[in-house]
């Protein structure tokens, strides 16, 4: 009987050592399934996150590329407009200085000799220039102006002169806002050109 339960006992601990033995196998294949599910997730994830932060890079740097030249267009257009704005103001103190007494005795002679002033028309000077041109323009153009043409101020102008027609119908402006405006025009033009 002491064999029977030596051979009971053996078997009991042999059959407990093959069932422990097969429940460890399944922890370890469960365990062993579940890291590669758990590794496979992670993996995923990852190249899910990689993708979706290249996504977000690129388009952030599309968006600081479309910045830069949205800056880029905004400084071209400053610039150029800064230098159109200096040209203009070289342009009118320009005007304004070969518009002195002399330069403006030269614009009212050749407007008179050129017939663009007539009988009846008016001359207009500014309101600054009235005083100072009237006696000098009465002895160095007085039998022109004594044909009927008349020189008056008018605060319209700061400069130059503007031939105003006998009837009001028409006018032509030679006034130093005007002449600057024209000349502006023609170098802007040209400024652009230059600038492009």
């Amino acid at each position: 009987m002491e064999i029977e339960i030596k051979d009971l006992l053996e078997k009991i601990k042999s059959e407990g050592f093959a069932e422990a033995e097969k429940k460890k196998r399944e922890i370890i294949n469960d365990a062993e399934k579940e890291a590669e599910r758990i590794i496979k997730d992670a993996e995923k994830k990852k190249e899910a996150l990689l993708e979706e932060g290249k996504k977000e890079v690129a388009l952030l740097k599309e968006g600081a590329i479309s910045d830069i030249r949205q800056a880029e267009r905004d400084m071209i257009i400053s610039f150029k407009s800064s230098i159109e704005n200096i040209m203009k103001k070289l342009l009118n103190e320009s005007v304004r200085d070969t518009l002195d007494e002399k330069g403006l005795l030269e614009l009212i002679k050749k407007v008179i000799s050129l017939g663009y002033a007539e009988e009846g028309d008016r001359i207009l000077v500014s309101s600054s220039d009235e005083a100072l041109l009237l006696s000098t323009v009465l002895k160095k153009t007085g039998s022109e102006l004594e044909k009927g043409i008349v020189l008056s101020s008018t605060g319209a102008i700061n400069g130059g002169i503007r031939v105003v027609k006998k009837d009001n119908s028409s006018y032509i402006d030679m006034s130093d806002e005007e002449i600057a405006e024209s000349l502006s025009a023609l170098l802007s033009d040209r400024i652009r050109e230059i600038l492009s």
